[in-house]
């Protein structure tokens, strides 16, 4: 067999069973460890790890629909649901009909919200910095690039199966 075929049947076998698991597993521990580190750090505010992402969003991009939100939040419209209702309850959001077409919902940041993203966003900056650079930071910029190509491949295999 000559070396391109060779190459091409590597390229064609899957992982290892075990390979394969312990890969999932590390990633299922990082992702495990980031969000207790984050849910720690969070209580405090009396926030969650999603609302924290929901409030950075309305703070960098305006209002959004629960749809635009579900996207960046790469989560099912359900659980943007659920998001937005709680920070509503904490008089952090509102909900508005859009004046172009009464069927859209937009959601945006209260007076209250602003006050708490700009908070966390003077706490939340450099306790993130220092986390991303003690994880990222032991990565150089290749390594980083190829798990950013990497993992959304993953993601969408899991969701695919």
């Amino acid at each position: 067999m000559d070396e391109s075929m060779k190459a091409d049947t590597l390229q064609e076998e899957p992982m290892g069973i075990i390979d394969a698991m312990g890969v999932m597993d590390l990633i299922t521990d990082i992702a495990g460890m980031w969000d207790k580190k984050m849910k720690d750090w969070l209580r405090e505010y009396n926030i969650t790890h999603s609302q924290f992402n929901a409030l950075v969003i309305f703070k960098e991009k305006g209002s959004q629909t629960p749809g635009e939100l579900s996207k960046m939040l790469s989560c099912t419209p359900c659980n943007v649901t659920g998001i937005v209702d709680r920070l509503e309850q904490g008089g952090l959001v509102t909900r508005e009909r859009s004046d172009q077409d009464r069927r859209v919902v937009d959601v945006a940041l209260t007076e209250k919200g602003r006050a708490l993203a700009a908070d966390l966003e003077k706490a939340a900056l450099p306790e993130l910095t220092r986390l991303n650079t003690g994880v990222l930071g032991k990565l150089d910029a290749e390594e980083i690039q190829l798990l950013h190509d990497a993992l959304p491949k993953l993601l969408g295999g899991i969701t695919e199966s």
